[in-house]
Protein backbone atom coordinates (compact mmCIF):
# COMPACT_ATOMS: atom_id res chain seq x y z
CA UNK A 1 0.00 0.00 0.00
CA UNK A 2 2.69 2.48 1.05
CA UNK A 3 4.43 2.24 -2.70
CA UNK A 4 1.02 2.66 -4.50
CA UNK A 5 0.44 5.43 -2.76
CA UNK A 6 3.96 6.99 -3.11
CA UNK A 7 3.80 6.18 -6.33
CA UNK A 8 0.72 7.92 -6.93
CA UNK A 9 2.04 11.41 -4.37
CA UNK A 10 5.33 11.41 -6.28
CA UNK A 11 5.51 9.86 -9.99
CA UNK A 12 4.71 11.50 -13.25
CA UNK A 13 5.10 7.92 -14.73
CA UNK A 14 1.57 7.24 -16.30
CA UNK A 15 1.89 3.76 -16.73
CA UNK A 16 2.85 2.85 -12.99
CA UNK A 17 0.33 5.39 -11.35
CA UNK A 18 -2.48 3.54 -13.38
CA UNK A 19 -1.01 0.46 -11.84
CA UNK A 20 -1.25 1.58 -8.73
CA UNK A 21 -4.52 2.99 -8.76
CA UNK A 22 -5.78 -0.38 -9.79
CA UNK A 23 -4.00 -2.39 -7.08
CA UNK A 24 -5.38 0.02 -4.28
CA UNK A 25 -9.15 -0.19 -6.23
CA UNK A 26 -8.59 -4.14 -6.16
CA UNK A 27 -8.05 -3.89 -2.38
CA UNK A 28 -10.75 -2.64 -1.33
CA UNK A 29 -12.70 -6.44 -0.75
CA UNK A 30 -9.44 -7.65 1.10
CA UNK A 31 -10.20 -7.24 4.79
CA UNK A 32 -7.76 -4.73 7.00
CA UNK A 33 -6.92 -2.85 4.22
CA UNK A 34 -9.76 0.35 4.78
CA UNK A 35 -8.26 -0.30 9.24
CA UNK A 36 -4.83 -0.04 7.16
CA UNK A 37 -5.46 3.46 5.41
CA UNK A 38 -7.35 4.62 8.50
CA UNK A 39 -4.02 3.56 10.95
CA UNK A 40 -1.73 5.14 8.26
CA UNK A 41 -3.72 8.88 8.04
CA UNK A 42 -4.19 8.88 12.18
CA UNK A 43 -0.36 7.65 12.79
CA UNK A 44 2.87 8.94 11.91
CA UNK A 45 4.28 6.11 12.91
CA UNK A 46 3.79 4.24 9.76
CA UNK A 47 4.60 6.82 7.46
CA UNK A 48 6.19 10.24 8.43
CA UNK A 49 5.50 11.42 4.69
CA UNK A 50 2.75 14.09 5.31
CA UNK A 51 1.85 13.52 1.09
CA UNK A 52 1.45 9.88 1.59
CA UNK A 53 -0.92 10.07 4.86
CA UNK A 54 -3.02 12.93 3.22
CA UNK A 55 -3.75 10.79 0.29
CA UNK A 56 -4.72 7.52 2.62
CA UNK A 57 -7.20 9.79 4.10
CA UNK A 58 -8.93 11.20 0.72
CA UNK A 59 -8.85 7.43 -0.17
CA UNK A 60 -10.61 6.19 2.73
CA UNK A 61 -12.96 8.88 2.43
CA UNK A 62 -13.71 7.51 -1.15
CA UNK A 63 -14.13 4.49 0.64
CA UNK A 64 -16.17 5.02 3.17
CA UNK A 65 -18.61 7.30 0.93
CA UNK A 66 -18.83 4.10 -1.52
CA UNK A 67 -18.34 0.88 0.63
CA UNK A 68 -19.74 2.26 4.55
CA UNK A 69 -23.29 0.53 4.68
CA UNK A 70 -25.17 -1.15 2.01
CA UNK A 71 -28.36 1.29 3.03
CA UNK A 72 -25.64 4.75 1.59
CA UNK A 73 -27.22 6.49 -0.78
CA UNK A 74 -24.04 5.66 -3.00
CA UNK A 75 -23.49 2.05 -1.93
CA UNK A 76 -21.28 -0.08 -4.31
CA UNK A 77 -20.24 -3.24 -2.88
CA UNK A 78 -18.01 -4.68 -1.11
CA UNK A 79 -19.69 -3.20 2.30
CA UNK A 80 -17.14 -3.28 4.51
CA UNK A 81 -17.06 -5.44 7.60
CA UNK A 82 -17.85 -4.87 11.21
CA UNK A 83 -14.37 -5.34 12.19
CA UNK A 84 -13.30 -2.91 9.99
CA UNK A 85 -16.39 -0.55 10.77
CA UNK A 86 -15.25 -0.77 14.35
CA UNK A 87 -11.60 0.02 13.82
CA UNK A 88 -11.96 3.33 11.40
CA UNK A 89 -14.06 4.53 13.89
CA UNK A 90 -12.11 3.96 17.04
CA UNK A 91 -8.74 6.09 15.27
CA UNK A 92 -10.09 8.44 13.30
CA UNK A 93 -11.02 10.70 16.00
CA UNK A 94 -7.05 10.45 17.38
CA UNK A 95 -6.33 11.79 13.80
CA UNK A 96 -8.48 15.57 14.83
CA UNK A 97 -5.27 16.34 16.98
CA UNK A 98 -2.54 16.00 14.43
CA UNK A 99 -0.12 18.79 13.95
CA UNK A 100 -0.88 19.49 10.10
CA UNK A 101 -4.12 21.01 9.38
CA UNK A 102 -4.57 19.63 6.16
CA UNK A 103 -4.31 16.19 7.54
CA UNK A 104 -6.54 16.83 10.28
CA UNK A 105 -8.87 18.46 7.91
CA UNK A 106 -8.45 15.14 5.36
CA UNK A 107 -9.64 13.33 9.05
CA UNK A 108 -12.59 15.37 9.32
CA UNK A 109 -13.99 14.83 5.90
CA UNK A 110 -13.43 10.75 6.40
CA UNK A 111 -15.55 11.35 10.16
CA UNK A 112 -17.90 13.45 8.42
CA UNK A 113 -18.52 11.26 5.55
CA UNK A 114 -19.24 8.46 8.48
CA UNK A 115 -21.76 10.43 10.43
CA UNK A 116 -23.79 10.57 6.96
CA UNK A 117 -23.36 7.18 5.48
CA UNK A 118 -23.77 5.24 8.40
CA UNK A 119 -27.27 4.14 8.92
CA UNK A 120 -27.07 3.95 12.76
CA UNK A 121 -25.59 7.98 12.83
CA UNK A 122 -22.09 8.14 15.75
CA UNK A 123 -23.68 7.83 18.66
CA UNK A 124 -22.27 10.69 20.92
CA UNK A 125 -19.34 12.13 18.04
CA UNK A 126 -21.42 16.15 18.20
CA UNK A 127 -20.89 15.40 22.16
CA UNK A 128 -17.65 14.56 21.74
CA UNK A 129 -16.22 17.48 19.59
CA UNK A 130 -18.20 19.86 21.77
CA UNK A 131 -16.29 18.47 25.03
CA UNK A 132 -13.07 18.66 23.07
CA UNK A 133 -13.31 22.23 22.24
CA UNK A 134 -14.29 23.08 26.03
CA UNK A 135 -12.13 20.85 27.58
CA UNK A 136 -8.76 21.04 25.58
CA UNK A 137 -8.79 24.63 24.36
CA UNK A 138 -5.76 25.43 26.37
CA UNK A 139 -3.37 21.94 26.61
CA UNK A 140 -4.77 20.93 22.78
CA UNK A 141 -5.10 24.00 20.25
CA UNK A 142 -4.75 21.30 17.12
CA UNK A 143 -7.17 18.95 18.29
CA UNK A 144 -9.60 21.90 19.01
CA UNK A 145 -9.06 23.23 15.48
CA UNK A 146 -9.63 19.18 14.58
CA UNK A 147 -13.40 19.36 16.53
CA UNK A 148 -13.96 22.71 15.18
CA UNK A 149 -13.25 21.50 11.10
CA UNK A 150 -15.69 18.51 12.07
CA UNK A 151 -18.46 20.29 13.25
CA UNK A 152 -18.02 22.15 10.64
CA UNK A 153 -18.33 19.50 8.17
CA UNK A 154 -21.26 18.03 10.19
CA UNK A 155 -23.18 20.92 10.54
CA UNK A 156 -25.60 20.77 7.27
CA UNK A 157 -26.74 17.66 8.59
CA UNK A 158 -27.22 18.68 12.48
CA UNK A 159 -30.85 20.46 13.07
CA UNK A 160 -31.65 21.63 16.19
CA UNK A 161 -32.57 19.24 18.03
CA UNK A 162 -29.75 17.87 17.99
CA UNK A 163 -27.46 20.76 19.68
CA UNK A 164 -26.14 19.15 22.54
CA UNK A 165 -26.94 20.44 26.01
CA UNK A 166 -24.14 21.99 26.37
CA UNK A 167 -24.93 24.91 24.89
CA UNK A 168 -28.20 25.68 26.93
CA UNK A 169 -26.47 24.46 30.52
CA UNK A 170 -24.52 27.55 31.00
CA UNK A 171 -27.57 30.43 30.81
CA UNK A 172 -27.40 33.65 28.41
CA UNK A 173 -26.57 36.79 28.76
CA UNK A 174 -23.14 36.48 29.23
CA UNK A 175 -20.94 38.94 27.58
CA UNK A 176 -18.60 37.62 25.23
CA UNK A 177 -15.30 39.28 24.21
CA UNK A 178 -15.79 42.50 22.29
CA UNK A 179 -18.92 43.20 23.85
CA UNK A 180 -21.06 40.22 21.85
CA UNK A 181 -23.91 38.94 23.71
CA UNK A 182 -23.69 34.93 23.89
CA UNK A 183 -27.50 35.34 22.65
CA UNK A 184 -25.70 36.59 19.46
CA UNK A 185 -23.41 33.33 18.58
CA UNK A 186 -25.16 30.27 17.68
CA UNK A 187 -25.75 28.15 20.75
CA UNK A 188 -22.65 26.12 20.62
CA UNK A 189 -20.49 28.90 19.90
CA UNK A 190 -22.39 31.12 22.91
CA UNK A 191 -21.65 28.05 25.12
CA UNK A 192 -17.63 27.88 24.10
CA UNK A 193 -17.24 31.25 24.46
CA UNK A 194 -19.19 31.05 28.33
CA UNK A 195 -16.62 28.19 29.11
CA UNK A 196 -13.41 29.54 27.92
CA UNK A 197 -13.25 33.45 27.09
CA UNK A 198 -12.84 32.79 23.55
CA UNK A 199 -12.19 35.59 21.25
CA UNK A 200 -14.59 36.01 18.16
CA UNK A 201 -12.45 35.93 15.09
CA UNK A 202 -12.88 36.32 11.29
CA UNK A 203 -12.89 32.52 9.88
CA UNK A 204 -8.72 32.09 10.03
CA UNK A 205 -9.79 28.09 11.20
CA UNK A 206 -11.66 27.50 7.43
CA UNK A 207 -10.18 30.87 5.52
CA UNK A 208 -13.46 31.80 4.08
CA UNK A 209 -16.24 34.21 5.14
CA UNK A 210 -18.97 33.42 7.56
CA UNK A 211 -22.01 35.39 8.54
CA UNK A 212 -24.29 34.90 11.50
CA UNK A 213 -27.40 34.04 9.90
CA UNK A 214 -30.67 33.15 11.55
CA UNK A 215 -30.53 29.57 10.67
CA UNK A 216 -27.07 29.31 11.69
CA UNK A 217 -27.42 30.67 14.94
CA UNK A 218 -30.53 28.95 16.02
CA UNK A 219 -29.73 25.04 13.60
CA UNK A 220 -26.41 24.52 13.28
CA UNK A 221 -22.59 24.59 14.42
CA UNK A 222 -21.10 26.84 11.25
CA UNK A 223 -20.44 29.56 14.93
CA UNK A 224 -18.20 26.95 16.58
CA UNK A 225 -15.59 27.90 13.85
CA UNK A 226 -15.93 31.99 14.60
CA UNK A 227 -14.72 31.39 17.89
CA UNK A 228 -11.00 30.87 18.37
CA UNK A 229 -7.99 32.06 20.57
CA UNK A 230 -6.01 35.21 19.72
CA UNK A 231 -3.08 32.52 18.30
CA UNK A 232 -5.91 31.74 14.98
CA UNK A 233 -5.96 28.78 13.22
CA UNK A 234 -3.28 26.18 12.67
Amino acid sequence: MLRCLHTLVYSIDTDARNTSEQQLQAAIGHEGYTSLLATLSTDGRISDDLGVRQLAAVILKQVIKKHWSAEAPKFEAPELSANERAHIKAVLPAGLAQESSKLRTAVAMCIAAIAKSDPDGWSGLVENLVGAIHTQRATNKALVHGAIRCLALLSDDIDEQQLPQASRRKGGGGRGERGRTAEAWCGVCGAVGRAGGLTHVPMRVLGHAHVHTPRIRSACYWGVCCCAWDGGGG
